[in-house]
């Protein structure tokens, strides 16, 4: 899904309610309630579009409890407008004049939580691109008060009852009355606010946040209701925060990277929580000088694996976006983020089952038209970047590379460009003949040739065998990368995107066995070196598989696949050569986030990574 809101009950904090859906393009999303924190959840049936990685994400909060009667809850859709729960099911708010611009919509809701009663009377809604409504009657009928128009958090103080505002044009207070006050704090930098909270022991006290998309936002405290303001986090002040963090890789320049969230502790006021592009951030003393921020993190996984290689000597890389990518040594500590050759995104890894030690990876740098790929020489640690690129002029953009087994041949196919070959570690490339471009497809600005995918790929055993897909084609070189030859089209597939393919590992005597796993169009095998093709029966859907070490007794390496086989969705093993699968997936363990990318331990029996969209990496073992 990807959230998009949640809520507390706040008559009994053991129920949470959250909004769920990545993007809009994906269909509904929905909300759902969970009684035991978070251990269990239903729908309650409210499918609308959401947008949890849109624009204004880290506004809100759409989805609220009424803190008086937790049989009352409301909804501020993107697209489609206020919803309120009562009853055990949702209707529409149709009293509310206007929905918003679509795509953001209703924006937040606020109760006043300084009334008394069964159900609060006071509720203020952020319309996006229109302004602020109040309702003194739960929703019956609504004033415009009007107020900022594109709004992005509100709350209101359980002192006085007024309205506190974070907009695009800064930070305002709406009175009871219905006066409207510009408290924005004074700054250089013209760009938006978001994160917003209010002390619930005193009120006077609020905190206010830059959102301008850049590392150290700054953020402000107010101990007089907004009237005077003083930094609390501020870039050119550094002596004001000392950062601890228990994450190697992350280094005092991340900190407060627009910043989304900054909330109190209620039971503990010195103590706040931040929320930024990288994670949390909290600190038990936030009244101390300097103020110290420790990391959140262990286990609060948001890195979006990309790609992951398991290498044959059973070491786990993964390439991340954002934060380049890991050698993992480890299952249960932070991993080592690559050195030497720094991206932001990395797109591809491969090494030799023969010689583990020599990696290969492409990435992008900063989301732009540039990257690069280099070589490993210590099992993925460190990189060398390749004297020479392919293609110059800004256009070697991450894409696909491949390794052949002794090491020799290297094949790159950077994103919309052809494949090139070097058997000089990069100091020469030559365009190979025959093969396709890269595709155009989901991820431009991420340099990945299509989502889920691995489309080129060396084959383990024979340095001279090299196999491209494209759209529903499957391109094999026999002579080193440079000739290839188209020799199948897959029935009634032509997609790029959920494409893997894979060649078996060399410890296994398969001499040109090599399988592409293609969404609904199946899983397929060849043992002739991409020449000819069976479809794996009962296999309905592919989304990813990989090849792991054999079970006890078996000749041909374990299999695993997410997917469904025989109407059945989950994660399977097969023992024998895909002839039969077993479901493996935990029902109680559900792998959230658009699993992206899959391989398996090639020396541990049963286990298995996936990676996914932003909730990191799963194993499993059997």
């Amino acid at each position: 899904y990807g959230g998009e809101s949640f809520a507390i009950d706040y008559k009994d904090p053991s129920v949470i309610w959250w909004a769920g859906g990545m993007y809009p393009y994906w269909g509904n999303g929905d909300i759902f309630k969970s009684n035991d924190r978070g251990s269990t959840w239903r729908s309650t049936g409210l499918k609308l579009l959401m947008g949890g990685n849109e624009d204004v994400r880290w506004g809100g909060e759409r989805l609220q409890v009424d803190p008086l009667n937790s049989e009352r809850v409301y909804f501020g859709s993107r697209y489609d407008g206020l919803w309120k729960f009562s009853g055990d099911k949702w209707s529409l708010v149709s009293s509310l004049p206007s929905n918003g611009t679509k795509g953001y919509g209703v924006v937040f809701v606020a109760f006043n939580p300084t009334e008394k009663g069964s159900e609060t009377q006071t509720i203020y809604v952020g319309v996006y691109d229109v302004g602020i409504y109040i309702s003194t009657n739960s929703g019956q009928s609504w004033r415009f008060l009007g107020g900022p128009k594109q709004q992005i958090k509100g709350l209101v103080s359980p002192g006085d009852g007024s309205l506190y505002v974070t907009a695009n044009s800064g930070v305002f207070r709406l009175y009871p009355s219905g006066d409207i006050s510009n408290i924005t704090p004074n700054t250089d930098v013209s760009c938006a606010f978001s994160a917003l909270t209010i002390d619930p022991k005193d009120p006077r006290i609020v905190i206010v946040a830059h959102h301008c998309n850049v590392f150290w936002e700054t953020a402000w405290r107010s101990r007089d209701e907004g009237r005077t303001w003083n930094y609390l986090i501020y870039r050119k002040m550094p002596s004001l925060s000392v950062h601890k963090s228990s994450v190697p890789w992350w280094s005092s320049e991340m900190f407060a990277s627009a910043t989304s969230s900054i909330v109190f502790d209620p039971f503990n006021t010195e103590k706040l929580y931040l929320t930024d592009w990288f994670g949390t951030w909290f600190t038990d003393n936030s009244s101390a000088m300097p103020i110290v921020w420790y990391t959140y993190e262990y286990g609060h996984e948001e890195v979006f694996g990309i790609t992951l290689h398991c290498t044959s000597d059973g070491v786990l890389i993964s390439g991340t976006a954002d934060v380049d990518g890991f050698k993992h040594t480890s299952l249960t500590q932070f991993p080592e983020q690559f050195s030497g050759l720094i991206f932001q995104d990395t797109t591809s890894i491969d090494s030799s089952d023969i010689y583990p030690s020599i990696v290969v990876r492409a990435g992008t740098i900063n989301w732009s038209t540039t990257g690069g790929a280099g070589i490993s020489k210590d099992g993925g640690a460190v990189y060398t970047p390749f004297p020479k690129y392919p293609v110059e002029n800004n256009y070697n953009l991450g894409g696909e590379i491949a390794i052949s087994p002794d090491t020799k041949t290297i094949v790159w196919r950077p994103f919309l460009q052809y494949p090139y070959y070097t058997t000089d570690q990069g100091n020469t490339w030559t365009v190979s003949k025959g093969a396709p471009k890269s595709p155009d497809s989901c991820c431009h600005n991420l340099g990945i040739d299509a989502a889920y995918n691995t489309l080129l790929v060396a084959d383990r055993r024979n340095s001279s065998i090299f196999y491209i897909y494209n759209a529903g084609e499957v391109f094999v070189s026999f002579d080193g990368a440079i000739n290839f030859v188209r020799k199948f089209t897959v029935p009634g597939y032509n997609s790029t995107n959920h494409v893997m393919m894979q060649s078996v590992p060399y410890s296994f005597n398969a001499q040109g066995e090599v399988w592409l796993s293609t969404d609904f169009g199946g899983l397929w095998r060849s043992s002739d070196f991409g020449s000819s093709w069976t479809k794996i029966p009962n296999v309905e859907r592919s989304l990813l598989f990989a090849f792991g070490k054999n079970d006890v007794g078996k000749q041909f390496p374990a299999v695993y696949l997410m997917g469904k086989v025989n109407g059945i969705d989950g994660i399977f093993a097969s023992y024998d050569s895909g002839v039969s699968f077993t479901n493996i997936q935990q029902p109680s363990v559900a792998i959230g986030d658009n699993p992206w990318s899959m391989c398996a331990d090639k020396s541990t029996f049963g286990r298995v990574f996936i990676g996914t969209l932003g909730r990191g990496i799963y194993f499993g073992d059997l």
